[in-house]
């Protein structure tokens, strides 16, 4: 599976997830791309199977930029399945947070599959064990996705 890992980082937190999940998923034998959303390309999200967001909160959102690029992710041609992740300062509901909740939205009306999502404590930089979260995570998107192209083939 060709999984593709975006990220965004202001204090290194977020580039650090996303080396723990190439490592992770480069263990469970799949094919990984990690970038910067600075130097991220359209045409990686729409080659990917799945792709995971991951990005810091910024006054409660996710910061202008990744926003911005979901959007040309949503207008784009990419059918994959997605991941999304936020740091925030203190602990958050996944369901409640706005970050989250902006980068989802910038989403929105895109052929992509929402597979999961996670929000992560950095108040002093990301607690220890978090790889353990993220190795769930992944498990369990990518389960999903497997549950998908199942029932896909049974139609």
């Amino acid at each position: 599976m060709r999984a593709l890992i975006i990220y965004q980082t202001t204090f290194g937190s977020n580039k650090r997830i996303a080396q723990s999940l190439e490592a992770i998923l480069d263990d469970m034998g799949h094919d990984v791309v990690v970038k910067d959303v600075r130097k991220g390309d359209i045409n990686d999200v729409v080659r990917a199977d799945i792709t995971i967001f991951s990005s810091p909160t910024h006054i409660g959102n996710a910061p202008r930029r990744m926003r911005r690029f979901l959007k040309r992710v949503a207008s784009s041609e990419a059918e994959g399945s997605y991941v999304l992740i936020s740091t925030a300062m203190a602990d958050t509901d996944p369901e409640g947070d706005n970050s989250l909740k902006s980068m989802a939205d910038a989403l929105s009306g895109s052929s992509m599959s929402r597979v999961g999502s996670m929000v992560l404590k950095a108040e002093d930089g990301l607690e220890e064990g978090f790889e353990d979260g993220l190795e769930g995570l992944v498990s369990m998107a990518l389960e999903e996705i497997g549950a998908h192209r199942a029932e896909e083939r049974s139609d």
